[in-house]
């Protein structure tokens, strides 16, 4: 499962890159998942709140790629920005 919570609140809204570089990894990899993949997933995105919730039922390893690459790339911008960026993986 995927969860992202929040907002990244480096700066206001419309102008947070940080907050933008978040969305674009979580939404591409969603995408690949979806249209590229066509795994079967279930998600929901509320933009106001800055939340997404995306489960994919049936793993393989070609799904755990594009989690992986994901992972790689907020991994890479919370080393950048930690005040702004916090994961948990469990």
């Amino acid at each position: 499962m995927i969860e992202v919570t929040g907002h990244a609140n480096y700066r206001r809204k419309g102008k947070d890159i940080v907050c933008s570089a978040v969305s674009s990894i979580i939404q591409t990899a969603v995408l690949g998942l979806m249209k590229v993949l066509c795994a079967e997933i279930d998600y929901t995105v509320d933009e106001k709140e800055g939340y997404l919730r995306c489960m994919l039922y049936n793993p393989n390893e070609k799904t755990e790629i594009v989690l992986q690459t994901m992972l790689e790339g907020l991994k890479d911008i919370s080393s950048e920005f930690p005040k702004h960026v916090k994961l948990m993986e469990v």
